[in-house]
Order: C-alpha cells, then sequence, then structure tokens
C-alpha cells in the first residue's frame, strides 16, 4: 500500500476524520456469474489507525446490493452490517470474519467502509488503504463535512491513485438442480379384443405445458407371425378426448379424414419408422394439446381375438410428458391374459402400478374381475408381484412393506381384493401382467401413474 489516501479530516496536526464512508462496487454477473453468493469473510487495506486516547476506534462495515441503475446511482439496499473495533497500525490488511448471502441474480455487490465522526474531543485518526496498481472500478469516498454527500469517485477530487484496497471472500452457492421428471413412454397392451363391454380401451394423459406428437396404432394379424394365436384379423381405432372423437382408423394405408386428423397421413406414418407390418391393422398421428385421451380398439364387423394397442411418443422432447396410464379390456386366462406395456424414458421414475376389478361394478361395468393378480416385469424378469394391496409381497424390487405409501399415494385401489405395487423403475421397458386369482376371467384396469 501507499501513503496517497485521503479523508475528510480536521487537518494537521491530529487529522482527526469526520464522519467519513469508502465504497467500492464489485460487478456480481463477472464475480460469481450472477449466483447465490455466501460471503465468509471481507478484508479493507488501513495506512494508518490511530485512536488517539482510546486503545481502538470502531469502522463499521456494511455489505449492499443495487437494486436498479448503476452504483453511484440508482437504488441499493443493504444487506449486511457490522462493526470492528480497529487498534492503532499502519501499512496493514484487515480481514473480518462474516457471514452474509447475496441473493441469486445480483448486479452490483457494494462494499462500504464507514469511519463515524472522529474529531475532538475523540481525536480518532484513521486513513483507509490504498495503492496506485490497477482496479477493477472506481473508488469512491463520501462526507457530508466535505460537501460530498453521495459517493465521489476520488479520482475527480484529485487522488487518481487511490484505489481502495477492499476484498470480498466467500463462494458461489450452487444451485439445487430442478428435478426433471422420468418420463413414461410407448404405452402398449396386448388382450383379447371382444365386443360391447369388452372391447379395448387404453386411457393416458399427456401432462405439461405444450401440445405432444404421438403415434397411435392399433395391432392384430401381423401377431401371429411372433406365436400369438387367436389374433384380431381387422382392428379399428378410434381417438377420444374428454367429450369427443377425434381421430379414426381401419386401415392404416387408408387416412381418414377428421377431428385432428386435417390430411393425409401414410407417408407420415411411414416416417416414423412405426407404420403397422400389416395393412389391414389401423394407425394415426395426432398432435394432442395437454388432458386426457383415450383409445378404444375394435374388430370391425363384430370380431374378436388378441389385439394390441401402443402409443408412441414421437417428440419426447417437447415440453409435455405422457403420464398416468391405463388399459380395460377383458381378462381371459393363458394367452389372453392383460399385458400392459410401458417404457422409462430419461431417468428413473417412482410409480405406482395398479389394477382395479371389482371396483369396476361401481361404474356400470358388467363381469368385473373378482380378484385381480399383478406381475411386474423389466425385460428379463419379474421384478414385483401383488394379489391384494393391503398384504405386501417382498421380493424382486418390492424390500418394505408398502402399504402405508399406497395409501399415501392418494392412488390406493377400493377394492382390497385389487392389487398394486409402488416401484422406483430405471430406464427401460417393462410390461405388468394382469391375470385372476385362481384362473378367473372378467374386466379389469391396469394403470401406471408417475408419482411425484
Amino acid at each position: 500500500m501507499g501513503v496517497n489516501s485521503a479523508s475528510c479530516n480536521s487537518g494537521a496536526p491530529g487529522f482527526f476524520h469526520a464522519n467519513n464512508s469508502y465504497w467500492r462496487s464489485f460487478d456480481m454477473a463477472t464475480f460469481a456469474g450472477s449466483r447465490e453468493y455466501n460471503v465468509s469473510a471481507v478484508s479493507f487495506g488501513i495506512e494508518a489507525a490511530d485512536a488517539g486516547p482510546n486503545p481502538t476506534q470502531p469502522v463499521t462495515v456494511r455489505l449492499h446490493i443495487q437494486t436498479s441503475g448503476t452504483f453511484p446511482g440508482g437504488t441499493r439496499v443493504q444487506i449486511a452490517t457490522t462493526t470492528v473495533n480497529v487498534a492503532n497500525q499502519s501499512q496493514t490488511v484487515l480481514s473480518v470474519p462474516w457471514v452474509a448471502t447475496v441473493p441469486a441474480g445480483t448486479t452490483e455487490l457494494i462494499m462500504e467502509v464507514s469511519t463515524p465522526d472522529g474529531r475532538a474531543p475523540v481525536n480518532h485518526s484513521f486513513f483507509i488503504g490504498s495503492n496506485a496498481a490497477p482496479e477493477t472500478g472506481p473508488s469512491y469516498i463520501s462526507a457530508a463535512t466535505c460537501d460530498m454527500t453521495t459517493p465521489t469517485d476520488v479520482s475527480t477530487i484529485g487522488y487518481p491513485d487511490m484505489h481502495l484496497v477492499f476484498n470480498i471472500n466467500g463462494a458461489c452457492v450452487t444451485p439445487t438442480p430442478t428435478p426433471i421428471p422420468g418420463m413414461l413412454a410407448n404405452i402398449s397392451t396386448r388382450l383379447q379384443v371382444g365386443t360391447g363391454a369388452r372391447v379395448m380401451i387404453a386411457g393416458f394423459v399427456v401432462q405439461g405445458n405444450s401440445p405432444k406428437r404421438v403415434l397411435v396404432r392399433a395391432v392384430g394379424p401381423s401377431m401371429a407371425q411372433f406365436g400369438v394365436p387367436d389374433v384380431l384379423a381387422n382392428p379399428r381405432l378410434e381417438l377420444h378426448d374428454n367429450t369427443n372423437v377425434i381421430g379414426r382408423n381401419d386401415d392404416w394405408e387408408t387416412t381418414q379424414l377428421g377431428g385432428v386428423i386435417i390430411s393425409d397421413q401414410v407417408a407420415e406414418i411411414q416416417n416414423s419408422g412405426m407404420a403397422p407390418i400389416d395393412s389391414a391393422e389401423s394407425a394415426l398421428i395426432a398432435v394432442l394439446t395437454p388432458g386426457s385421451y383415450t383409445a378404444i380398439v375394435e374388430g370391425i364387423s363384430g370380431g374378436t381375438g388378441v389385439g394390441s394397442v401402443e402409443v408412441y411418443d414421437l417428440d419426447a422432447t417437447s415440453g409435455s410428458l405422457l403420464a398416468n396410464i391405463s388399459t380395460r379390456g377383458f381378462v381371459q386366462t393363458g394367452d389372453n391374459v392383460m399385458i400392459g406395456g410401458f417404457i422409462v424414458v430419461t431417468h428413473p421414475t417412482r410409480v405406482i402400478v395398479r389394477v382395479i376389478g371389482p371396483s369396476l361394478t361401481q361404474s356400470g361395468l358388467p363381469d368385473a374381475l373378482a380378484n385381480p393378480q399383478l406381475e411386474l416385469n423389466d425385460a428379463t424378469s419379474t421384478i414385483a408381484r401383488n394379489d391384494n394391496w393391503q398384504t405386501t409381497q417382498l421380493g424382486g424390487i418390492i424390500t418394505a412393506d408398502q402399504v402405508t405409501e399406497i395409501q399415501s399415494s392418494l392412488l390406493a385401489p377400493m377394492s382390497s381384493a385389487e392389487s398394486a405395487i409402488i416401484a422406483t423403475l430405471q430406464p427401460g421397458s417393462y410390461t405388468a401382467i394382469v391375470r385372476g386369482v385362481s384362473n378367473t376371467s372378467g374386466n379389469a384396469l391396469v394403470e401406471v401413474y408417475a408419482l411425484r
């Protein structure tokens, strides 16, 4: 440090100071990237401090944040203050431990060092530490006694080499990352499709703040080549929102205009890579706003057989996701049990998988499955089972009783004979298989909800 600092004082011989404040502004965009900043200490230089008849003299340090405009103009708010008792010393740097938080988004952090009036009879002299080395920003002084009521650049009052030695120490706070919800995608269910109340109904929710482009398809005859018996020869597909039919298709190579389908889709379906294998199968592409949707699959002319309804996410980068998937259908035995498939993408996702049977009768649905049984599989093995949700079946990824957690999810089944499992699933493919206990049959609903 040099000997080139000034203060507003009484002059020789004592140079007893009036009320003086020294100021520096720190650009937080450069200093901390505009992140939250935790101050751990401040320091300031002392050219000379003489407390006269006292062992120490008080010096107050304040931190301010600029709330509008640019320092020294605009407005600022004080966020912290502390007073230290400074003993007689010279050519030193005094460090002051301190805890203060600078909010994220702060543009300028201002440090002020203030000395109260030390003129007679107090007789305190204090010269702030400075040097002539390059500085990152101007140094300022304010002192009402010397007609400087606002911070004034010292270079403008004849002290161009009075560069204040001020330092603020601390660390940026790494923001807690906003959890990115996992996503359910590419939903499918395989089931024996009947007529009337035994058609297959798949439900899903587009959740988020932007539309989502999906491909919905109904598959039947092509499953025969994979060894599935008694396939649905000619499936027909309807897509509904909460109030209306918004799309229909019988054979995917012939687009049916209407609702959200406003132009020929054959080329678009082919380009999606998800075109059905058989021309008798159905598919449509729709851009869906956030909300609830159902896809209904039935056979042409009352045809029955094993079919599959599938929903593919064609726009995984949108601000919305597929959630809360479900399928209702008639569960039989052997190859005609209900098999619901879904994919977890992007992140591990906590889900509840449940099967509803007897409580469907309250909605007027006949032939409800009296006692459904649930099995959850990953790509290689069974990872969880449940028969009655109020009795947890330990094994696989289920390592503790789940009854309380299922109740707390607010998605507990209404009937104790119904089944539910909660699991955190890694990204990958999963199937939920629904059977009736003791090879019983009936209408059932399998659902997968992403828990937040």
